[in-house]
Order: C-alpha cells, then structure tokens, then sequence
C-alpha cells in the first residue's frame, strides 16, 4: 500500500489498512507501522502544542476560560485518538515492538501533563509541557524515514 504525508496530516489510508490487516497479520509491515506511530507522535504534539498556545494565551489574559476550557478538551481528545491510533495497530516486528515501547510512556507522560494542566493553567504546569513535546518531536525525527 502506497501513502504520503503531507505537512502533520495523518495518513488515513496507510492506517486504515494496517488497522483492517489487525495486529500480527502479514499485511502490515513496518513501514505502516512506522508511519502510524510517527502519526500518532505527531498528532500527540499537536495537541501539547495547541494545549500550550492555550495556557499561554490564559497566563496573559488573553483567553477567557470557557475558550480555554474548550480548548483543553480538544486537546485531550486529540490525544486520545493519538494513543487510540497506537493501540489499534500491533507491531509486526520486534523493531515495531520497540518503537511501540518508547512512543507509550512519551503518550502516557503527554496525558498526565495535559490533566495537570486543564485542572490549572499555572506558569509551571505550561512549562512542563515542552519537554514532552521535544520528546515527541525527536520520536518523529528519528522515525520519519
């Protein structure tokens, strides 16, 4: 199956493929594993990304909280379809195994920073999101292909 990324936009065809094929099935190969888990860590800093833009824009009064409060969720629900992303393909391989085993923890570390930070926007609780993120942007680098 051929596929492009374009920009962050998520490679719907490769990923519907590989989730049709199921975990463990000779259809998906490491390259579609790769390119759903680069997606997923992609999508996973887009929304730290949008959720730090937010705590930002709170800090200098320039969000009014119910905007923020929407935009906070949005961001928690696009990472979930991050982590949905991820559990919904298996690895193929012992390579994909270890891609798999290093892009959780960065999903799991990205969900905690988002609940600290929707259950208050401090100085503290923005900053502490930009290092999930360059994690999560160094696991699109190294695997991008």
């Amino acid at each position: 199956m051929r596929a492009w990324v374009v920009g962050s936009g998520l490679v719907v065809a490769v990923l519907a493929g590989v989730v049709a094929a199921g975990p463990g099935t000779d259809r998906t190969s490491f390259r579609d594993y790769r390119v759903a888990a680069v997606a997923s860590a992609r999508a996973a800093h887009n929304a730290l990304a949008a959720a730090e833009f937010t705590g930002e824009a709170v800090l200098a009064k320039l969000a009014t909280p119910p905007y923020a409060e929407t935009r906070l969720s949005d961001s928690r629900t696009a990472l979930g379809g991050a982590e949905e992303r991820l559990a919904g393909v298996g690895p193929p391989d012992e390579r994909c195994a270890r891609m798999r085993d290093e892009l959780r923890p960065l999903l799991a570390r990205a969900n905690v920073v988002l609940s600290v930070i929707e259950s208050a926007v401090t100085e503290q609780n923005v900053a502490d999101i930009e290092p999930v993120a360059l994690a999560l942007d160094a696991f699109v680098r190294a695997y991008r292909g």
